[in-house]
């Protein structure tokens, strides 16, 4: 077997309390995995009810096509937004090789530029996203006056309407978005960082008063710091929290807009600590606390479901945010695939695998009316591939839930693909 055993997942959890050393035995025992464990394909279909894997572009040669993170829809109608970058995505993110961002019509197959942005990186490109059927949204970077900024564009007269003075992390519809420091990630997560502004220094760092989650609203561009993470700490406060640095990240809102879950991530020296927190826009409380939590997304306006530790086991776990009640789904956990990006439509939740030993990741539907997991391709990710300049799968629908779009490195350079899921509704 290829997949990690629960053993091999215990003594990684473990080595995270020393995370250089966990890097240096990671890369070793990946590396000769891979060899030993080699499959003589690099993609496989394992469900006949997927006909083929198409790409979004597949005359673009090398150049590096993807969209970014599993929480977001590139697709309305035909239409599909993604990345394109002549720069190897097998290296870190630079700010002098941006991306340019196109829009692409999959039934006439025009393409549009819509511009281009120095503040991206490999796991959630610049975020861009669809807020309407005719307005887009991403981030961008402001050399002039040294910021990051939100534009937004619109379709119907294939231009930038407006530019907002804060980067988005989220948004509302086309309403309000919100934003966090993309600065201080660079600091603790870079892999969700831009770089085109120099990291936080100690001072800026202990700062935690003036930092934290925003509100903008597109209407009238006012600017609002709901929460800062200084607010955040003293919800629960432990007394490790004046030791550590922190940050917070993967803002998601409820699919009403009213409340939003993120990530509260404190760091003791090199060891990480994870809490989810929930905020109306104006309370704050922690939804879970056992020191780890990975990817979620929302079920519906009261439910999320995620990849966390919850009872001292990690699984992906569906949580009531008003009750707090817990109920592990074991369907999903069962595979024993370990942490993956899970997308929900309606009745379907798509999620994903970090490579196994032969280095092939899988991608998994949960259909929750038959409560039953169906595995429907696994595809390979060389060992080039580590770290910030990994790829994820990250698979999000199509907005009518009838496709699944993924990005993926199978052919040795990124590539937005999608299958069609339309026989599991039969």
């Amino acid at each position: 077997m290829a997949e990690f055993s629960a053993k091999e997942r215990m003594i990684a959890a473990l080595l995270s309390q020393t995370p250089g050393i966990k890097r240096l035995i990671k890369k070793w025992y990946v590396e000769w995995n891979a060899i030993i464990h080699r499959k003589p394909y690099i993609i496989k279909i394992l469900d006949n009810r997927i006909k083929n894997v198409y790409s979004v572009m597949p005359d673009a040669g090398n150049d590096e096509i993807f969209f970014g993170y599993y929480d977001k829809c590139c697709s309305w109608g035909d239409k599909v937004l993604f990345h394109r970058n002549t720069f190897s995505s097998l290296n870190l993110p630079r700010a002098d090789k941006p991306c340019d961002l196109y829009l692409k019509d999959l039934k006439s197959n025009k393409i549009t530029k819509i511009g281009t942005s120095h503040a991206y990186n490999w796991q959630q490109g610049c975020r861009l996203h669809w807020i309407a059927e005719d307005k887009i949204l991403y981030n961008t970077f402001d050399e002039n006056g040294q910021s990051y900024k939100t534009v937004m564009w619109s379709v119907a007269e294939g231009r930038e309407i407006c530019k907002y003075d804060m980067p988005v992390q989220d948004s509302g519809g086309e309403d309000f978005f919100l934003s966090i420091n993309y600065r201080r990630l660079w600091n603790m997560r870079p892999d969700y960082c831009y770089r085109c502004m120099p990291m936080l220094n100690q001072g800026e760092l202990e700062d935690m008063s003036n930092d934290g989650i925003w509100k903008v609203d597109m209407s009238t561009q006012e600017v609002e710091l709901i929460h800062s993470i200084a607010d955040v700490m003293k919800v629960d406060y432990r007394e490790q929290f004046a030791k550590c640095n922190h940050n917070v990240n993967h803002v998601m809102l409820s699919p009403n807009g009213k409340r939003f879950i993120f990530i509260h991530r404190n760091y003791l020296g090199k060891q990480r600590f994870d809490r989810l927190l929930l905020s109306d826009f104006n309370n704050l409380k922690v939804v879970i606390d056992e020191h780890y939590v990975s990817h979620c997304c929302w079920i519906d306006n009261n439910t999320i479901l995620g990849y966390l530790k919850s009872g001292g086991e990690r699984g992906f776990f569906c949580i009531d945010v008003d009750t707090l009640n817990v109920t592990k789904c074991e369907a999903m956990s069962a595979i024993n695939a370990g942490d993956g990006h899970p997308s929900y439509n309606g009745r379907i939740v798509a999620f994903d695998t970090y490579p196994d030993k032969s280095r092939m990741q899988k991608l998994y539907i949960y259909d929750t009316q038959k409560n039953k997991v169906f595995p429907l391709l696994e595809l390979y990710q060389s060992t080039q591939y580590i770290e910030e300049t990994r790829c994820d799968l990250h698979p999000r629908f199509s907005h009518d839930g009838r496709k699944i779009f993924f990005d993926t490195v199978y052919h040795g350079h990124r590539e937005l693909c999608y299958v069609d899921i339309s026989e599991f509704y039969e």
